[in-house]
């Protein structure tokens, strides 16, 4: 990799990783009553509420009974189970035969919720619900995903990390939405990969002007594969692809490779990178298509983007780049939130850009432990918040890898270190907020309103932890 695009990319380091199905739907429903958990829609979908036919949990008031005559009428018995809170369980006499149909079957639970409802009215009665069933917390079956470690509930149990971003545990309510973009402001995306389906990818569009650093025999075009950024095949970084498939380009939960911070929200790969890096003038018109301004020349962009991801950077404070920052400035207005790489200099990042410009989310790198990986990120008082970039010179939980942050490449899959690698961990958590808000039939949050939830519930850091200014501590998924 040659020095101008080192500086642009921040100056990854690579270290290889090569490995060679089902999906699981986001939930689409959140019922907040009864009715509306135990309704036909509900219940005909996968991950519909469940609970043990025809029983019922009873908390009676102090010194309260229910009268003999109250259980005949509505058809129930009491059992001799009884919590260790005091629950008493109730059971129907009728019951749901083997092989009834679903509508039969729903008619009977809506039995089951009128009775209920009756209990829950009664003057004895504290309480009643169904006796639900609960199920495993959601997690990918990706075999690779025990090396993403970047991912894992934050903590320092079996399964856990220190610098996990607590996604198991948003993942247990959310995994992102198909009407949320996420564009990928970068080299571009391989052409063919075993993990990528165009199922999580949106179209999106070349804005390489000059035809040699494209290195794809033109200029600007619909095409935004990837035809590698070196001089040569083992020179390529793949880079759009690797910080991609954080973001969740990846099919995940599909038994294969790795998975991505989204299973469903759309990618959207922007290409502004090729030899010898990419020009401010390509990547403002690149930041103004993402967010669904027209661009002179270029067709209007037909899945705007709610998220922009760039993890690029370049020595200069952002006051000396005025074009870049107008970009982002139209992007912020249009509601876009914008995500940006701190830099891999090990210097305070009010000296670079986009790093130090206003309107963005400026993303500095945590390492296994939850440590600011001070021999490389970039620091200092721009910097909103810290997320996983890796760092492939330790091997603190001892797997034999190195612990950099595993996502797809032009090779396969590779540990890649670098706030590069921090950036999109932000901007695919950003994805499953406005995706949550979605699914609760809520607005979508606004820039300035995604940064103020990242950051009041960032996981704390001590002094020693960040050393340096790292805003508001690490990242963390689990967001109410």
């Amino acid at each position: 990799m040659n020095a101008v695009l080192s500086k642009l990319l921040g100056g990854i380091t690579v270290a290889f990783f090569s490995v060679g199905s089902h999906s699981a739907e986001a939930p689409a429903w959140r019922p907040t009553t009864l009715a509306a958990a135990i309704s036909l829609k509900n219940y005909a979908r996968p991950e519909a509420a469940d609970f043990v036919d025809g029983e019922i949990l009873v908390r009676l008031k102090e010194g309260q009974t229910l009268d003999d005559g109250f259980l005949w009428k509505w058809g129930l018995y009491r059992t001799d189970r009884v919590t260790s809170g005091g629950d008493v369980i109730y059971r129907r006499t009728d019951f749901v035969p083997k092989g009834m149909p679903l509508k039969q079957v729903v008619e009977h639970r809506q039995r089951l919720l009128k009775v209920i409802q009756r209990l829950q009215a009664h003057p004895a009665v504290e309480y009643a619900q169904p006796n639900w069933i609960l199920h495993p917390v959601q997690m990918p079956d990706d075999p690779d995903y025990k090396s993403q470690w970047h991912y894992f509930d934050n903590g320092a149990d079996a399964g856990e990390a220190s610098g996990g971003i607590n996604l198991p545990k948003a993942w247990a309510s959310n995994v992102g939405h198909p009407s949320v973009v996420v564009a990928v402001i970068d080299t571009g995306l391989v052409a063919i990969h075993e993990d990528i389906s165009r199922v999580n990818v949106a179209d999106g569009y070349d804005f390489i002007s000059d035809p040699a650093r494209a290195a794809d025999g033109d200029g600007r075009d619909p095409d935004e594969t990837d035809p590698g950024d070196g001089e040569a095949e083992d020179q390529h970084s793949w880079h759009g692809t690797h910080v991609a498939g954080t973001v969740g380009v990846v099919d995940s939960n599909n038994g294969l490779g790795v998975a991505g911070v989204n299973w469903h929200t759309k990618v959207q790969s922007v290409r502004v990178l090729g030899k010898g890096g990419g020009t401010t003038s390509d990547i403002v018109d690149a930041i103004r298509w993402a967010a669904g301004l027209p661009v002179p020349g270029v067709p209007d962009n037909p899945t705007p983007a709610q998220v922009v991801n760039m993890s690029l950077g370049g020595l200069r404070p952002c006051l000396l780049d005025p074009a870049e920052q107008s970009a982002i400035n139209d992007a912020v207005a249009q509601g876009v939130t914008v995500v940006v790489s701190a830099g891999n200099e090990a210097l305070n990042a009010a000296f670079f850009t986009p790093a130090s410009c206003k309107n963005v989310i400026t993303v500095a790198a945590s390492d296994f432990r939850g440590h600011l990986v001070s021999r490389y990120s970039n620091y200092g008082r721009t910097i909103e918040i810290m997320a996983p970039g890796g760092d492939l010179e330790r091997d603190d939980n001892g797997d034999g890898n190195p612990d950099g942050v595993l996502s797809t490449t032009g090779r396969g899959y590779e540990y890649y270190n670098g706030t590069s690698m921090a950036a999109p961990h932000v901007a695919g958590v950003v994805g499953l907020l406005q995706s949550a808000r979605i699914q609760a039939g809520l607005s979508l949050l606004t820039p300035q309103q995604v940064l103020q939830k990242i950051q009041e519930n960032a996981i704390s850091r001590t002094t020693e932890q960040c050393p340096r200014p790292c805003g508001a501590g690490l990242l963390n998924a689990a967001i109410e």
